[in-house]
């Protein structure tokens, strides 16, 4: 048997097939023709597609008869009930939540590992990050910082209330419920499901079996595999298998898109409301207020019900404490000097400044939460170190520390040297809030 992939396009008019023998071969013009025949809903084939099909030899024969052939509907996954479904019309519940987590890393012994943990070197240095990022009942939205989401390999998804409760309650932080993010490795509990994408699945379904790692058991977890590229609608279809509500289908339902829906679920001051719909050229209508006004309402009382941050990881303790580290390093990759100027020829002392946004973090901490590093010791280096490149040297040899593996960020000395002094001060006044006016951007997006 030959097999013959075709290049996927969003309304499934092509796909991953075996292509037949010599015997049905005078048919092929015919199935490429029916099964260009989509219907509305992307998950559901059409009758002359399933038809077609049909006489299609499929790789289902190749596999072993161990995993489960799905299709893909929202039939729930077998031994799995119906979750309390989440709705912007009732309290957040812990049962009515998943977790999903994007990654090019399957989790090895059903872990989820940090940067901090993944970055470690031979000598034991690594990457101050140490949180783990998850995007509630749906796949994350592409945005402006971070990596490119929809071409991750794996999604993991997670039962919210499991994993809450096999986690120390000081390491989960909070957040949007795009990005919720937990303090250090999170383990996948029972319940998990691991999905990801393989060419030997047959168009319109699912292959669903145990998870495994070098041929452990990872118990509880389910494997399931797809021949659909496009994982943030497989990921939407695998949630309500298992038994919970879709923020796709939420989001649908109210006439949002996903990307405003985004930016709303960042609105946490409802006194300035008007000028975020404006920052972000949403339009004011019945729709999107009735949303932001019941996405805050339920997400706020939830939050403070459990004690977590509302707002966005990079403006938290959390996420400017790690881009100091990192200005550093941006700092050594241009000038090498602690001296610089903002776009208006402003002299800054960045020694001064990024000890100060330290002290500041520190005072934002929530009760009985602590960051990645001791910012006491980042603080007694930066300060004692005649320039940047200094400061680095000591953070690796005394605290093993090194700067952030971003991507799509500079990084490295060759990415940042054309940076002028405005423009470097721009680049770390963004992430660090150095600025009144960045500092008063950030209030409006972190709440302990």
């Amino acid at each position: 048997m030959k097999i013959q992939q075709f290049i996927y396009s969003p309304q499934f008019k092509a796909k991953n097939i075996a292509i037949l023998d010599d015997s049905k071969r005078n048919n092929s013009n015919n199935i490429k023709e029916n099964t260009n025949k989509a219907t509305s809903d992307p998950f559901v084939i059409s009758k002359e597609g399933a038809d077609a099909i049909k006489n299609i030899v499929l790789v289902n024969d190749l596999l072993s008869s161990k995993p489960e052939i799905q299709n893909y509907d929202v039939s729930l996954f077998k031994d799995t009930t119906l979750k309390p479904q989440f709705s912007l019309d009732n309290p957040i519940t812990p049962e009515s939540l998943v977790m999903v987590h994007r990654t090019d890393y399957f989790p090895h012994n059903g872990i989820i590992i940090t940067q901090h943990h993944s970055s470690k070197d031979a000598n034991g240095i690594c990457s101050p990050r140490d949180t783990t990022h998850f995007s509630l009942n749906k796949s994350v939205t592409e945005h402006s910082w971070g990596a490119n989401w929809d071409q991750m390999k794996y999604a993991l998804i997670l039962p919210f209330k499991e994993t809450i409760e096999s986690i120390p309650k000081e390491k989960v932080i909070g957040g949007i419920t795009e990005d919720f993010f937990i303090q250090g490795d999170v383990k996948l509990p029972e319940g998990s499901v691991i999905l990801t994408y393989s060419k030997d699945v047959p168009w319109g379904k699912l292959r669903v079996s145990q998870a495994e790692d070098n041929g452990k058991t990872l118990k509880g977890v389910k494997l399931v595999e797809t021949s659909n590229f496009d994982m943030n609608k497989v990921v939407s279809v695998v949630l309500r298998k298992m038994g919970y509500a879709s923020m796709d289908n939420v989001n649908k339902n109210a006439k949002i898109s996903n990307t405003d829906a985004y930016n709303m679920s960042t609105f946490i001051n409802p006194d300035l409301i008007d000028d975020e719909f404006n920052l972000y050229n949403i339009y004011h209508n019945k729709n999107t207020d009735s949303y932001v006004k019941k996405i805050h309402n339920i997400w706020n009382d939830f939050c403070e019900d459990n004690n977590y941050i509302q707002g966005l990881h990079t403006y938290s303790p959390w996420g400017r404490s790690d881009m100091v580290i990192h200005s550093i390093q941006m700092l050594f990759g241009t000038t090498n000097s602690w001296k610089g100027s903002d776009a208006s020829g402003h002299p800054i002392d960045y020694q001064k400044e990024l000890c100060k946004v330290l002290d500041e973090c520190k005072e934002d901490l929530p009760e009985g939460k602590h960051l990645s590093f001791d910012a006491e010791k980042v603080k007694a280096i930066i300060k004692s170190s005649k320039n940047p490149q200094i400061a680095l040297d000591k953070m690796a040899d005394k605290l093993k520390l090194k700067p952030l593996n971003l991507v799509g960020n500079p990084t490295i000395t060759a990415e940042c040297l054309d940076y002028s002094d405005g423009e470097l001060f721009n680049y770390i006044d963004e992430r660090t809030c150095l600025s009144e006016e960045y500092k008063n951007w950030g209030k409006r997006r972190y709440k302990k």
